[in-house]
């Protein structure tokens, strides 16, 4: 569906978000702020309440790319389509998301690295959309076994070892110390889940 979008598209630039999030009034003119001649751009994501498990997401920073550093300032490893902006030129240089991933995890990892084969991707921290965590904690355990079954097809695809390791909780409290080990857990069951699946399987 993401492939059909942006080559239907007109425009020079595809911006990505999601059905739970809600964009803020700085959505566009972040990006616009950010402007320096990137391939695509990472947004900010918060999310929606306040409630224990929204703000654990947020303290970890769950929907916020990983980063480098090149002359002390940081740049993404990849982007998180919650809230991304990409060249639509880019994306028809490393050919869209990977149609066999059909799982909605890690394919926008994915085309995160190979774009940085391209060019330089950057942060936009200006550019908000508010993230929607309201399934509770099934939701929060689904979400990371998915994650974790992610990483698993990332593996094997990049030839990178993304088994899920420790997690410690960046504000330490008791509610947050056991949500780590469950975010563990989950990443890690689904982790093997597609390690053992893949091993059936020619990918």
């Amino acid at each position: 569906a993401r492939n059909i979008g942006w080559k239907e598209a007109q425009a020079e630039w595809i911006l990505f978000t999601d059905s739970d999030c809600i964009p803020s009034e700085s959505l566009i003119s972040g990006y616009i702020e950010a402007s320096n001649g990137s391939l695509g751009y990472a947004g900010n994501v918060l999310p929606v309440h306040q409630d224990p498990i929204s703000k654990y997401y947020q303290s970890q920073g769950t929907l916020i790319p990983s980063r480098h550093l090149i002359d002390g300032k940081e740049y993404p490893d990849y982007l998180v389509t919650a809230n991304c902006l990409i060249w639509k030129k880019a994306l028809e240089m490393v050919g869209g998301f990977n149609e066999l991933m059909t799982l909605s995890a890690g394919e926008d990892i994915d085309i995160g690295f190979r774009l940085r084969e391209k060019g330089k991707l950057s942060f936009a921290w200006n550019s908000l959309v508010y993230h929607n965590f309201d399934d509770g904690l099934m939701g929060f355990i689904k979400r990371f076994w998915r994650y974790g079954r992610g990483n698993g097809i990332l593996s094997k695809i990049h030839s990178l070892d993304m088994k899920p390791r420790v997690i410690h909780p960046q504000k330490p409290s008791r509610i947050n110390y056991i949500l780590s080990k469950i975010q563990h857990l989950s990443l890690l069951g689904g982790y093997l889940s597609e390690i053992r699946f893949r091993k059936r399987v020619t990918w």
